[in-house]
């Protein structure tokens, strides 16, 4: 099966904390070690003021400045401890992201040894509807994957996704959690909604007919299905028991390698211009095909 990254939104937000926590660190050491220079040159300027005491035999005064190197030498010790920065740790959405970068991980290489080089995997594709995780493009047909990595009894009705939650005893600890992204859309929603975009933008500029199965993947080992009603998307999968040749017989549409190389090459084109238009840059409309690329009839 052949790669293409098209973006890493989960990577690309681990990276970044990491670097802010890297950066947050390195500018506390670096507060540190100058107020322990502060200390220190205190502390040198008392010996130094001793030393001229006892030389000018006003040892009163330098068992005064004694006094102060010690309280100074100890203050130093204490700041030192009660100081000392630390790396900051990870917080819940490293985690979440830490655990959707895995899951997808683990879902493509499972696809990997399943397809061979007739197939095409795209991460991360986006438009105005979202991101798709992953499309899968291929000689009978194109896949968009909404990937989980949830643990639990995952329950579906409709848009309305849920789990049950348990512990690693085996205790439920919470009923009914919500399975949904910021904007309170579940895995079915996520999915539809990008996919319904480009759908409509792969009909104009590749060809009519080209329908995109939508499946909802739960990659971890433990996740279980419960109960599915009123389903809005052609598959939900379990990764460990997900029989990948099955759900790709089933397509409706056969492609031949120039269509697929077409497809491909569309969805990229198509990314890119959302891209573009996200960061406030210039880009062509993509309601038409590139001068290369030939539409499907």
């Amino acid at each position: 099966m052949q790669h293409i990254v098209l973006s890493d939104h989960p990577g690309d937000q681990i990276k970044r904390r990491q670097a802010e926590r890297e950066s947050n660190y390195n500018a506390a050491v670096a507060e540190y070690t100058g107020k322990l220079q502060v200390r220190q040159a205190r502390i040198n300027s008392l010996i130094e003021l001793r030393t001229q005491a006892k030389e000018q035999g006003r040892h009163l005064r330098a068992a005064g400045y004694a006094c102060e190197i010690l309280l100074a030498s100890l203050g130093k010790m204490f700041g030192a401890w009660r100081d000392r920065p630390a790396m900051a740790q990870a917080g819940l959405d490293d985690v979440l992201w830490k655990n959707g970068h895995e899951g997808e991980e683990r879902v493509r290489d499972h696809l990997g040894q399943c397809l061979d080089d007739s197939w095409t995997w795209l991460g991360g594709y986006h438009n105005p509807g979202g991101e798709i995780d992953a499309l899968l493009v291929g000689p009978s047909g194109i896949y968009a994957m909404e990937i989980k990595n949830y643990k639990g009894v995952i329950e579906c009705d409709g848009d309305e996704w849920s789990r049950d939650k348990y512990d690693n005893w085996g205790h439920l600890v919470r009923r009914h959690e919500p399975i949904a992204d910021r904007g309170g859309r579940g895995p079915s929603r996520q999915v539809n909604e990008p996919t319904d975009k480009l759908e409509g933008f792969l009909a104009r500029t590749v060809g009519a007919g080209r329908r995109i199965s939508r499946t909802v993947v739960f990659s971890d080992e433990t996740a279980t299905i419960g109960a599915a009603r009123n389903i809005t998307v052609d598959g939900i999968y379990l990764l460990r028991d997900w029989d990948v040749e099955a759900t790709l017989n089933k397509g409706q549409i056969r492609l031949t390698p120039e269509d697929v190389e077409r497809t491909v090459r569309q969805i990229m084109r198509d990314h890119r211009y959302w891209e573009l238009r996200r960061n406030g840059r210039h880009a062509r409309g993509p309601l038409t095909p590139a001068p290369d690329v030939a539409p499907v009839t």
